[in-house]
């Protein structure tokens, strides 16, 4: 093995390449020229290779670089261009071969082999339980060497040109932003020497990162999300700044000085912070923090920079620190974008690599790369600078002074921590590429600069000053270093996180921040027990708890467990003979409810121990505390107990063996017991797990450290006595774990096989390695181990039989439990026992003999802390026996055990670290929760599953939410189609629940006519009441959840199938497309609704109802699924025990990753709520596609409002700038844009909203406005579409609404006062048309139509209202305002005028028994509100306020209402009417009927206002159905669904969801094509050369079922230049084009350039997918090459060409039989498809042969295997049907076809009796064809005929007869 390069090596470096060089001066390497100017670097190409794979007798190009002179430039295919030193260059190549192949090859002794293909090795290569043994292959594009480099002559690198270049992009100091754009701050004049005073507000400061400047940073945030920048500046009221700063040549010290000089006296401040600027902002935050906690800057912190190297930094730190201190400054908030805190490893070593991947990084987001940037590249590669010269780069390297002192802060600080953390996942080939790439320097998740859990780290925040800290994490393929502010859910977690207090979705970053009675270090108080003489008389229990379990104090300060550990390690090093560190109390999260369960019949010892010390040592101060409790009992005789825990419980043994009077004294007392709790009394392997890496105990104080020094946290634990101690195997001799020399070799050789493994890492001197070295246990820790081992043993044998009626043991259950170690061919492994022990305790280790054992199904670390289990420990305690545990009988010795256990390989440590922090405290005990079982005994806790995929694929039953309304929209409607619009039946009844509290249960009793053996799913759904829109609470929705649930237990439990069973429940996230509901908030509601019903139904013992066990929410975008899971943690956190949540998001079918550019909102409509609780205030709650819940309340003059309303609302007014003023008086400017932007708005008032006339607001520019004209001069109202909904409380609770078959009144100009009132000849002419229309043949016919003729009076207009049930009603006439005495009393009532001076008013309309659909009064003033009452709240007295026709009609339930607000002109009135009630007819929505008969109305005469007073209000989606039986759903024109599409991104979604709609939900082909033709129309030419968005365009063409545009936008998929598109492309591009040459050529003369061409293009396709088999192959990759070649085999076949067919008859079995053998090898179980394919071709290649004797028989079994296990799990046609044809294929074989054929026609007549799809029928048809086809030729007599015949049948199945 070649020995690594030193720096000062000058000797070439030969590189031996496959690959071709350029002939000439041409092109070289992917297009470089050679002897030309680099493309990449300043400099000149000296050799260049294109590389390619190495073919037997290819040629080996050597090349040479020279360090010093030259730089080699490696270019990968779809990744970035590496510029790098020689030496880096051959470290990269070394690191690509196994270890004992780096001497070997064809390279020469000092040459190094370049392969064509790099494999980045990881972790895996050192653990055999992985299997593989790579990450993946990168392939290798070209290598150049580049020479005549620009060379800095400074011999000191930091104060070269090159540095001063990078810096020399910024003006260091202070500027000022603005909200309207970010221009380069750079001589812009905008920088301020002082920041003027905030007074007590805070100052926004954004600090960018290394090589940038903050326009590059942040520009991106003005650029693509203007409004959030907007919401920041209204936030911080303009004070926003920016901090421009250099970052190479000085240290974030000097930076963090550079702002504190700019920043006025008393500043509070807010830092947004970007990569390496999060430094600057920690460092400043570590200052002040220091300096307001009254501690400052000392001796201790300069410590940490120590010699004269880092002289500059002591300086610049206590400058720093007067400086704050002078000024007073507070840092309050510091929220951390991606910010190296721990360090990165990149910057570690090889800057070279580091800067190329940085200056990829830049390419990727779109950011320029500027040539200081590529300058500096290139010297560094020549160079090969180390970054350890450099300040700016040093702060970023792990374990250098500034970071260290950073993370290792003797306290916290006050102020809160805001971490948005960034990993990088592949879901795309670019990305994909990224994540392997960046995945070879960290070996953990990273944003391709920093590696995640880097950017955890940082000074603790203290709670006990308001202190916090808390993470957001971004996952995802754009989630690259510089693109956290170019994505949206990035940027709305930052600006949130500045914005708010408590922002939605951060979650604690736990020992950061860990919160509690005690967690700020200070002395638990002691538990008080009352007084002595009551104690006395009591009982008493000791509590011990297990390793870990007790807290620790230094003096009076706790160091664990608290954030003051945080990298400080040190404080918790055992020092033999040192008092220093003494036990302080059990960890209460874990222990407290024990302790307070039991202190209910017992006084409660607490007895926490130093788990460090010698177990003899604690031993002993345990047994004088048991004397002591036995002394006070003397009188009483009252038993002295024991509860332990883990190694509690060998604390107690040691007892017996240091102090065995006390030990005898305390149990022979009566009723004295030891329950012991998981304890590992024959030892356990987790000490060395924890050794080893491989432990959650040793990761959790590991993660206390500096995130590279894992192996001093490993070293410490070996160093602590009492953690040996429990070390299993202590006396084998063979295993020798009693010899330090043992553990070293171990530890060595372990090591060893990690270095070979990783060469890069291995021999760079990377800082990675120090995760992967062992602790050691010193020798004299080891013997000391050993004897107490020996004595336990001893002990158990022979002293703890005479007490074993007094012991008792509880052991615990996990899946896997460490048991032992082996050291084979591929390494160190663990050997885990299967099921035989609680994850870290053997049960074989946990058993002792003769002592009776109990069973608890939780792992380990829960032992002491499930509550359901608590009364049975009190009465084993008690009563030394117990039922409510199960009991393990005749535990079978230890040998014996360890026999019968099954054990398999496992190496934590070799998988990658968590994303996330730790949380929680508990997270430092428990198990990893993939392995915790649920718990069983007691009450059972709710099983919780988010599910991320399609409503149809749901079995159990669903529940699903709705809200009030007479459509099914979202969700309700997906699944009313699923189960046969039973739901939609019921809605029309009447019947369907929509109020909090109601439920209906629907039988999903649908047969899919291609699938009837599958069960209906969803097997049932039940539906729950949600109430009113904008009105549902998490309190309101659990409720509806708990009664529904109540309601479908009780019906279960009434069935056949009730008896004993546990149920599953599946629900969608109800309400959470709303107002005020959130996935989270949903999520939790409906669990606890479950959970509720649980434990209501568990109240009625005697009824045995069955329980819901397992809840599934299933949610189709993965993003709102997050969202939903982590809101169930918090709800789990709050009420423990009680919900056992999945550690991860299940992936369903048809799943989606988020949804288009819009906020999630399942409505086709905007929701504004515009309501008014106090006078003069009016709040605004958006729920929009654009914008969701987002809460203003806006102050007016009330007395100012209602004038303008008075003149407003009425029809003289004809000011259009009243308009504009109200909405400027009334609309806060942030709402204002969701006013102008919406195509169909749905406005919520209230009773002081609602005589706004709100129709007439002006949403356009004023006169003289500077804005851009608009085309559009249409009113507000009318360009969106405008409804109101009525928010009132005062509804009917029983309201019986009309049917579909119900009659249409229609009341013309009714009779009333001629000398008051004029004639309304429009009134009379409108009446005659709508009553026409509705008799015509459009409407409902003439016999429902109820007109009541003009003229009519008062009793006749009364009789025929109650005459009938009317569903829609209109009436036409005259109207009147309520009216008030001066004493607010009421006058007159007001509504339609009638004859004898009467009205039809509130009273006539509340009493109508049937509540119709549709009301349209139209009629002057009817809807008019008493302006007056404008904005004030609403009197209790609601009834004698008699709000008008229109409230007493939304009160009794109408669903729509148009009425009048003030008089209208006759025509303007009767052509709304005609116009309204014309679209209405045609089946639009009801929003878009009001806004044409606005749009109408308005044109008969814009200067009249009388389109504006009609207000409508009711139910956007609401559409006329003529009948019951028609079906009507008002389905979006494209233009309005995809109207929110502003990205890339979101055009991807949208057409990702429309072939999701086709694949997975039954959609229209025919309608999803015209969707996606209108997606390209739009946006096609423009953002259809990303290869993402092609491929997406692809996908959508192909499932609407248009392949050759599908084939056109795959091909431009392929040839789009940013490699965004995914390797699917190939696959899918190339079995279109197979399928679409085959349906030409079958067309086409056999031999006609049209069947040549459609040949070429199958031959074509066939290569190509043959090829993307070969790298890649899989079971449908293999099938589809084998269906091409039989395509081309058939094609050759019509053309006569029977050798050519035989040929590719013979390739396509070949890749048959490979799929076939894949398929058995990963036991697909749809196996049978490529093996009955390659079992037809053979027998078509085979028959008549000699020597072929039929199909083998284990072939036979293996298909009929697969067909029995694919009917039994998901029974379809194609399996049923390929039982048919496998037994077909039998009979051909044997010539039984004769002798078989009618019993094979009876089974084929049975499946069409079933399946009846032609299509089905047509590939059975073609597949039959072929073997059918040739038996008729090959046989004769009856066989021949018999083929004929059968083929017959099946092609008239094909054909439909």
């Amino acid at each position: 093995m070649p020995a690594a390069a030193t720096d000062d090596d000058r000797s070439p470096v030969t590189f031996v390449v496959p690959g071709t060089r350029p002939a000439s001066r041409g092109a070289g390497a992917a297009g470089v020229a050679v002897a030309a100017p680099s493309d990449v670097v300043s400099g000149t190409v000296k050799d260049a290779v294109r590389l390619q794979a190495r073919r037997a007798g290819g040629e080996l190009l050597r090349l040479q670089a020279v360090p010093g002179e030259d730089v080699v430039v490696l270019r990968l295919a779809e990744g970035p261009v590496l510029v790098l030193h020689p030496h880096t260059a051959r470290d990269l190549m070394l690191a690509q071969q196994a270890g004992a192949k780096r001497s070997g090859g064809t390279a020469a002794p000092g040459e190094v082999e370049v392969p064509a293909q790099l494999r980045w090795r990881g972790l895996e290569q050192a653990a055999p339980t992985r299997g593989g043994g790579s990450l993946g292959d990168v392939l290798l594009a070209g290598l150049e060497v580049v020479t005549g480099l620009f060379k800095d002559p400074a011999a000191d690198f930091v104060a070269g040109a090159v540095v001063a270049k990078v810096d020399g992009q910024v003006e260091a100091g202070v500027y000022r932003l603005q909200r309207d754009g970010l221009a380069p701050l750079k001589d812009s004049g905008r920088k301020v020497d002082t920041v003027p005073s905030a007074g007590s507000e805070p100052l926004l400061v954004l600090v960018h990162g290394t090589f940038v400047e903050t326009v590059s940073t942040f520009g991106k945030l003005w650029a693509l999300h203007p409004q959030q920048v907007a919401a920041l500046f209204d936030r911080y009221a303009e004070r926003v700044y920016a901090l421009d700063h250099p970052t190479l040549g000085v240290s974030p010290i000097a930076n963090a000085l550079t702002l504190v000089q700019a920043l006025p006296a008393g500043a509070r401040l807010h830092l947004l912070t970007h990569s390496r600027g999060g430094l600057v902002a920690e460092v400043l935050a570590r200052v002040a923090g220091e300096l307001q906690a009254g501690r400052g800057i000392g001796a201790a912190d300069l410590a940490f920079f120590p010699g004269a190297d880092y002289a500059g930094q002591r300086a610049e730190l206590q400058q720093l620190a007067a400086a704050v201190k002078a000024k007073g400054l507070v840092v309050e908030r510091v929220v951390r974008v991606a910010c190296p805190a721990r360090g990165t490893l990149l910057a570690s070593q090889r800057l070279d690599a580091y800067l190329s991947v940085l200056k990829w990084s830049l390419e990727l987001a779109g950011l320029p790369v500027v040539p200081a940037m590529l300058d500096f590249l290139t010297e560094v590669a020549r160079r090969r600078a180390d970054p350890g010269q450099i300040p700016g780069l040093a702060a970023m390297i792990p374990d250098t002074p500034l970071v260290r002192w950073l993370n290792e802060a003797g306290e916290p600080i006050p102020g809160q921590l805001r971490v948005l953390a960034g990993d990088l996942e592949g879901d795309s080939l670019g990305s994909w590429l990224k994540t392997l790439l960046a995945d070879a320097f960290y070996w953990t998740d990273n944003d391709i600069v920093v590696h995640t859990s880097s950017m955890y780290g940082g000074t603790p925040r203290d709670p006990a000053r308001g202190g916090s800290a808390s993470f957001f994490l971004d996952q995802g393929g754009k989630s690259t270093h510089f693109n956290y502010f170019s994505n949206e859910r990035s940027v709305r977690a930052v600006t949130a996180a500045l914005r708010e207090d408590e922002p939605d979705g951060w979650r604690p970053i736990g020992p950061l921040s860990w919160a509690g009675q005690d967690s700020g270090g200070l002395r638990a108080a002691r538990r008080s027990s009352g007084s002595e003489t009551a104690a006395a008389e009591r009982p008493a229990v000791f509590v011990i708890p297990g390793i870990l379990g007790s807290h620790l104090k230094d003096g009076d300060r706790r160091i664990w467990l608290s954030l003051r550990l945080v990298a400080g390690l040190d404080r918790l090093a055992y020092e033999p003979g040192s008092e220093r560190v003494q036990p302080d109390g059990a960890i209460g999260l874990v222990y407290d409810d024990l302790m307070e369960h039991l202190a209910a019949t017992h006084e409660v010892i607490e007895f926490a121990f130093d788990w460090r010390r010698p177990l003899e040592d604690e031993a002993r101060r345990l047994a004088t505390a048991v004397e002591a409790e036995l002394d006070r009992r003397s009188a009483s005789g009252q038993p002295v107990r024991i509860v332990a825990h883990s190694m509690g419980g060998v604390l107690a043994r040691t007892m017996q063996l240091e102090a065995p009077k006390t030990w005898e004294r305390l149990l022979k007392r009566e009723g004295a017991r030891v329950l012991m709790l998981g304890t590992p009394n024959g030892g356990s392997w987790a000490p060395m797990q924890v050794l080893s890496g491989d432990d959650t105990f040793g990761n959790a104080l590991a993660a206390f450290g500096s995130p590279l020094r894992n192996r001093r946290a490993r070293q410490l634990m070996a160093e602590m006595p009492g953690f040996i101690q429990l070390q299993a195997n202590l006396l084998d001799t063979q295993l020798g774990l009693g010899r330090e020399a043992t553990w070293r070799q171990l530890a060595t050789q372990d090591l060893q096989r990690v270095q070979e493994a990783n060469w890069w890492h291995a021999h760079g001197g990377e800082a990675p390695m120090a995760a992967y070295e062992w602790g050691v246990p010193p020798q004299a820790v080891l013997d000391r181990a050993v004897a107490l081992r020996q004595r336990l043993d001893a002990q158990r044998e022979h002293e703890l039989p005479r007490f074993a009626d007094k012991l008792l043991l509880v052991v615990g259950q996990a899946e896997f439990t460490p048991d032992g170690f082996e050291w084979g061919p591929d390494g160190f492994s663990y050997l885990d026992a299967c099921r035989s022990g609680d994850g870290r305790v053997p049960l074989a280790s946990a058993l002792l003999p003769g002592v009776r054992t109990w069973t608890l199904d939780a792992e380990h670390g829960s032992l002491p802390d499930v509550k359901a289990a608590f009364a049975a420990y009190t009465e084993l305690l008690q009563q030394g026996d117990t039922a409510q545990l199960p009991r393990l009988e005749a535990p079978a010795t230890r040998a014996g055990a360890a026999a019968a256990v099954e054990h398999v390989h496992s190496r934590p440590s070799r998988g990658r670290s968590a994303t996330r922090p730790a949380s929680l405290e508990r997270q430092v005990f428990t198990i990893d929760s993939a392995q915790r079982a649920p718990l069983r005994a007691g009450p059972t806790p709710l099983k919780v599953q988010l599910l991320n995929g399609n409503l149809g694929f749901v079995r159990s039953t669903l529940m699903v939410g709705h809200s009030r309304s007479l459509t099914l929209s979202g969700s309700e409607a997906v699944v009313n189609k699923l189960i046969g619009n039973a739901m939609r039946d019921s809605l029309d009844a009447g019947l369907y629940p929509d109020a909090i509290g109601s439920h209906q249960l629907f039988i999903n009793t649908r047969v899919d006519p291609d699938n009837p053996w599958r069960l209906p799913q969803p097997q049932r759904v039940l539906v729950v009441g949600l109430g009113e829109e904008g009105k549902l609470t998490e309190a309101t929705l659990a409720e509806t959840v708990r009664q529904g649930t109540i309601a479908w237990v009780q019906r279960i439990a009434q069935s056949a199938e009730g008896a004993g069973v546990t149920l599953e429940l599946s629900a969608t996230l109800m309400g959470s497309g709303g107002v005020g509901m959130t996935p989270a908030g949903a999520a939790r509601a409906i669990a606890l609704g479950v959970h509720q019903a649980n434990e209501r139904l568990a109240a009625v013992p005697r009824a045995g109802w069955p329980r819901v066990s397992t809840l599934v929410l299933v949610e189709l975008y993965l993003e709102r699924a997050s969202e939903a899971w982590n809101g169930l943690q918090v709800l789990a956190e709050s009420a423990r025990g009680q919900f056992e949540i999945a550690p991860t998001i299940a992936s369903g079918v048809g799943a989606l990753r988020r949804q288009v550019d819009s906020g999630y909102r399942g409505a086709s409509y905007d929701f504004i709520s515009a309501t008014s609780a106090h006078d003069g205030v009016i709040t605004f709650a958006l729920d929009t596609r654009r914008a969701r819940t987002e809460v203003r309340a806006v102050s007016t003059q009330g007395a100012l409002i209602r004038e303008l309303v008075r003149k407003a609302a009425s029809e003289a007014n004809t000011d259009p700038r009243l308009g504009r003023t109200l909405l400027q008086l009334l609309v806060p400017p942030e709402v204002e844009p969701f006013l102008g932007g919406s195509e169909r708005m749905l406005l919520e008032v209230d009773e002081a909203t609602s005589p706004i006339p709100w129709e007439l607001l002006d949403t356009s520019p004023g006169p003289g406005s500077a804005a851009v004209a608009r085309d559009d001069d249409r009113p507000w109202a009318i360009r969106t579409a405008l409804l109101r909904k009525l928010r009132t409380d005062n509804f009917r609770q029983q309201v019986q609404d009309a049917h579909a078959d119900d009659a249409v009144l229609v009341i013309g100009e009714p009779a009333c006062d001629p000398a008051i009132y004029p004639p309304l000849p429009g009134a009379r002419a409108e009446a005659e048309a709508v009553a026409a229309a509705f008799s015509a043949t459009g409407g409902v016919g003439a016999a429902r139509v109820k007109a009541v003729a003009a003229g009519a009076d008062a009793t006749t207009v009364i009789n025929a209202l109650f005459e009938r049930r009317y569903r829609i009603v209109h009436v036409a006439g005259h109207g009147e305002p309520l009216e008030r005495d001066a004493h607010g009393a009421l006058k007159r009532t007001g509504g339609v005028v009638l004859s004898d001076h009467t009205f039809l008013g509130p009273s006539e309309i509340r009493s109508m028994r049937t509540v119709p659909e549709l009301v349209f009064v139209n009629c002057c003033h009817l809807a008019k509100r008493d302006s007056g009452r404008t904005l004030q709240a609403p009197r209790f007295d609601r009834a004698a306020f008699a709000a008008g026709v229109a409230d007493s009609l939304i009160e009794i339930g109408v669903r729509c209402v148009i009425a009048a607000g003030w008089a209208v002109g006759d025509a303007a009135a009767q052509v709304f009417a005609e116009t309204f009630y014309r679209e209405i007819l045609r089946r639009r929505p009801f929003v878009l009927a009001v806004a044409a008969a606005r749009e109408a109305a308005w044109n008969v005469d814009r200067s009249d206002n009388s389109w504006a007073a009609y207000q409508a209000y009711g139910d956007p989606n609401w559409v006329y159905r003529k009948n019951a039986d028609e079906d009507v759903v008002a389905a979006l024109p494209p233009r309005e669904e995809f109207q929110t599409i502003a990205s890339p991104m979101g055009l991807a979604l949208a057409l990702e969801e429309q072939a999701v709609r086709v694949q997975w939900m039954g959609a229209d082909r025919t309608e999803q094509l015209e969707r996606v033709r209108h997606l390209e129309a739009r946006f096609g030419a423009l953002w259809g050369g990303m290869g993402a968005v092609a491929e997406a365009y692809g996908v959508a063409y192909r499932e609407a079922g248009d392949n050759d545009a599908a084939i056109t936008w795959y091909e431009r998929a392929l040839a789009a230049g940013d490699g965004s598109a995914t390797m699917k492309v190939q696959e899918q591009l190339h079995n279109l084009r197979a399928r679409r040459g085959w349906q030409r050529g079958q067309r086409a003369q056999p031999g006609s350039p049209a069947w040549e061409r459609a040949h070429a293009e199958i031959e074509d396709a066939a290569e190509r997918l043959a090829v993307l088999a070969a790298l890649q192959p899989s079971v449908e990759r293999l099938s589809l090459v084998g269906s091409a070649h039989k395509r081309l085999a058939l094609l050759q076949q019509q053309a006569g060409h029977a050798v050519a067919a035989g040929r590719r008859l013979a390739e396509a079995a070949a890749a048959y039989g490979q799929a076939e053998q894949m398929a058995a090898a990963r036991q697909d179980p749809q196996l049978f498809y490529p093996a009955l394919n390659r079992m037809t071709l053979e027998y078509v290649l085979s028959f008549g042969q000699r020597g072929w004797a039929g199909f083998e028989a284990a072939d036979v079994a293996a298909v009929v295997r697969s067909l029995h296990a694919s009917i039994a799990t998901e029974p379809d046609f194609w399996a049923h049907a390929a039982t048919i044809e496998l037994d077909l294929l039998q009979a051909l074989a044997g010539r039984r076809l004769a002798a078989e054929r009618a019993a094979l026609e009876l089974r084929f007549a049975t499946l069409a009796d079933r399946v009846k799809s032609v299509r089905m029928w047509g590939s059975v048809a073609d597949n039959a064809g072929l073997v059918l086809g040739v038996h008729a030729t090959r046989t004769r007599g009856a066989e021949a005929a018999a083929a004929k015949a059968l083929l017959a049948v099946l092609e008239g199945y094909a054909r439909g007869d």
